[in-house]
């Protein structure tokens, strides 16, 4: 059946429901409007509406179960993304999500009605054994949303939080090394801005890794590197090993070795951005880079290169060159990088750019401080 077939039984279906029932409004759109906007190709369209859905509440719940028969996958990965985010008010809907993912050919969606029931009625004994049978799901995507919603319904005992993911009394510190860096980079490079991505401890040693950015008003390059630094009690910090390049494929290698072992590191630093404004954040900071380095403006250049190195994990912000090379390009500004707004699982569809330039790609996200984290970005599939 060609697309506009479908999207003519979708309407079919949404008229008979309407004449049965009035229909609820907003901004002067009946409910089938909007729930028809879920098939716009463009993303932030289809996002406006499921926030409008969503908004609806449970006058909403009716229709959103009946596009859950549509041929439009655009249209069922919608209305699944705004049932679960109406949560328990969308109960009704329960009996058709379980009926809708018997049948789901698309392992994501099948991913998101699991989410969905999590949120709707995790009570619910069916729902239990949907998620223990979805444990043997042909897809990892889907075994792995199984396995979360379990997870949440018995949590098990929380251990130590890993030493690398930016929380607690590490990420509180602050930067002990920015000044005994400044000095470094000094000596190498005067006159050179630098931004700090992280702090690493390990016993008395303490490294702090840098992206020495801006001299004479213009990017110099995209590597970044590492100082170590050592103390004996209180004593002052001195330097153990400087200028290492850790923007490298054996970068992780050098810091472990400078650090005196790969074991018992903590990291230190803030991260985490709330997803939902992920985006937002990522073009705010873009520009203000753009912004500050088209004014001269080199120290403020990298305050925002520092807040954009929350946005993306350590290992990314560290060893990884695509920030400053999307920086060096103003690639986080205009045009900007938009996530898929129906996004609820750990990875998310992306396009960086606009018009024919735009490129579409895949985020995977990770939870990190008071948000998440950009871990790992692909092409999409």
């Amino acid at each position: 059946m060609t697309r506009m077939a479908m999207c003519a039984t979708l309407s079919v279906v949404l008229a008979f429901l309407s004449a049965c029932q009035k229909q609820p409004e907003v901004d002067g759109k009946p409910v089938s409007e909007w729930i028809a906007l879920l098939r716009h190709d463009d993303w932030s369209v289809q996002g406006q509406a499921i926030g409008v859905l969503v908004r609806m509440d449970s006058a909403a719940v009716p229709f959103l179960i009946e596009a859950l028969q549509s041929r439009d996958p655009s249209v069922r990965r919608g209305a699944v993304a705004a049932l679960g985010r109406i949560g328990a008010h969308a109960a009704p809907a329960k009996d058709a999500l379980l009926r809708r993912i018997a049948r789901e050919e698309v392992p994501p969606i099948r991913a998101r009605i699991l989410e969905a029931l999590l949120a709707i009625d995790p009570g619910a004994a069916e729902v239990r054994q949907e998620f223990t049978k979805r444990l043997r799901d042909r897809e990892e995507e889907v075994r792995d949303a199984a396995r979360r919603a379990l997870e949440a319904l018995s949590p098990p005992p929380k251990p130590p939080a890993p030493a690398d993911v930016g929380r607690g009394p590490a990420a509180e510190e602050g930067f002990a090394l920015r000044e005994a860096a400044a000095a470094e980079v000094e000596k190498i490079a005067p006159g050179t801005a630098f931004g700090v991505v992280a702090e690493v401890v390990r016993e008395n040693r303490r490294a702090i890794i840098v992206w020495p950015a801006i001299r004479a008003g213009k990017i110099i390059d995209d590597d970044r590197v590492a100082f170590v630094f050592a103390r004996q009690g209180d004593g002052p910090w001195v330097l153990q090993a400087g200028n290492l390049l850790v923007s490298s494929q054996d970068g992780p290698a050098k810091l472990s070795e400078a650090l005196g072992g790969a074991d018992q590191q903590r990291l230190i630093r803030p991260c985490g951005v709330p997803r939902a404004e992920l985006a937002a954040y990522l073009r705010a900071q873009g520009c203000a880079f753009r912004d500050a380095l088209r004014a001269g403006e080199a120290g403020r250049a990298m305050e925002a290169y520092e807040k954009l190195t929350r946005a993306f994990s350590f290992p990314m912000a560290a060893y990884s060159d695509l920030l400053p090379k999307w920086l060096s390009q103003g690639r986080l500004c205009e045009p900007a990088l938009v996530l898929d707004p129906a996004c609820s699982g750990a990875s998310c569809r992306f396009t960086l750019g606009e018009g024919e330039t735009a490129e579409p790609g895949s985020a995977a996200l990770q939870a990190c401080g008071s948000g998440e984290v950009i871990a790992e970005l692909g092409k999409s599939p």
